[in-house]
């Protein structure tokens, strides 16, 4: 059987795959990656036949490039898969289960990598398999990390990301303590348009105009976007967030920021009701209740009103008030 298995020609998809997250930061580039193992397939004289290349996580099922590659395997298109380690292939069990299954039916051969090549035979099946495991357990290790560091950030202040429009992240270069802190450019800018809606009573479209158009706005620069005008969804979605009254709200969990605040509390109350996301408490004035005007709902920050009610009882042949 083995000797059969020689003598089949190997026809070799090469899978290239880096992410951007904590996972691959000692991984080569994609083009790092095609270069070392196309050099590694000539002096071998391995024959490649179809190149996939995806910079997405294998965390979670879905890479489309992946997927086609598997789908062209099962039409017999290759029998052989070269990538850089065995976690380009999978960290996941949905995937790592496909690839090992298409192994233990003959459609893939072999995976090799630069230091170690797996066939189906049992044993390197049960390795490869444990490869897969490792992948995983490591990808849920850094997972958990970062959560948990997450957590500490939230505890001391300040959002673990990068920080909104109007303000930037800074690295103390000695203490290596992180904060976020005003931008010195378009901090007061979209402050300046935000009290426009708020006090001057114009539409968050007109104030949006005045800071692009008129005010000249653009974006933070970043390594891939930025650098323009901001756009109506972020606009409302920056309008949106508790973080520029000094609150920080995340999955991970929710603090007081130590940032400086851009609104405050009651201002960013009004900017809502502007916006349609609240609407202002009716009473009656009939009565004068205890405390009502006093009281605010800890959840939304709105009022809390009262109302007397009365009910009429029949019992025993008799009204009960």
């Amino acid at each position: 059987m083995f000797n059969e298995i020689l003598e089949i020609e190997k026809r070799y998809f090469l899978y290239i795959r880096k992410s951007s997250e904590e996972e691959d930061r000692q991984i080569l580039s994609l083009e790092a990656q095609e270069e070392e193992l196309r050099e590694y397939a000539r002096k071998l004289g391995l024959k490649i036949v179809g190149v996939f290349s995806e910079a997405q996580s294998a965390y979670k099922i879905g890479r489309p490039r992946y997927n086609e590659m598997l789908k062209r395997i099962e039409k017999g298109e290759a029998n052989g898969v070269l990538c850089w380690q065995p976690n380009r292939i999978s960290r996941n069990p949905k995937d790592a289960g496909d690839f090992l299954y298409l192994m233990s039916i003959g459609k893939i051969l072999e995976l090799r990598t630069p230091y170690k090549i797996f066939t189906g035979d049992s044993s390197d099946v049960l390795l490869l398999t444990i490869e897969f495991g490792m992948a995983k357990k490591d990808s849920d290790d850094k997972s958990q990390n970062v959560k948990r560091g997450n957590r500490k950030k939230l505890r001391e202040g300040y959002i673990p990301t990068q920080a909104l429009q109007g303000y930037i992240n800074l690295t103390n270069p000695y203490t290596k303590e992180k904060s976020i802190d005003k931008d010195p450019v378009s901090f007061d800018l979209i402050q300046k348009a935000i009290y426009l809606i708020i006090y001057e009573g114009y539409s968050p479209m007109e104030a949006l105009h005045i800071l692009n158009d008129k005010w000249g706005f653009k974006t933070r620069k970043s390594f891939k976007q930025g650098g323009k005008p901001m756009s109506r969804t972020a606009w409302y979605r920056f309008l949106s967030k508790p973080f520029i009254y000094g609150y920080i709200q995340r999955k991970d969990g929710e603090c007081w920021g130590k940032h400086p605040a851009m609104l405050t509390i009651d201002e960013f109350n009004t900017l809502q009701i502007r916006l349609g996301k609240k609407t202002r408490s009716h009473y009656s004035k009939d009565k004068d209740f205890p405390y009502k005007k006093a009281l605010i709902c800890g959840g939304c920050g709105g009022s809390i009103t009262a109302h007397e009610k009365w009910q009429v009882i029949w019992l025993n042949g008799s009204f009960c008030w």
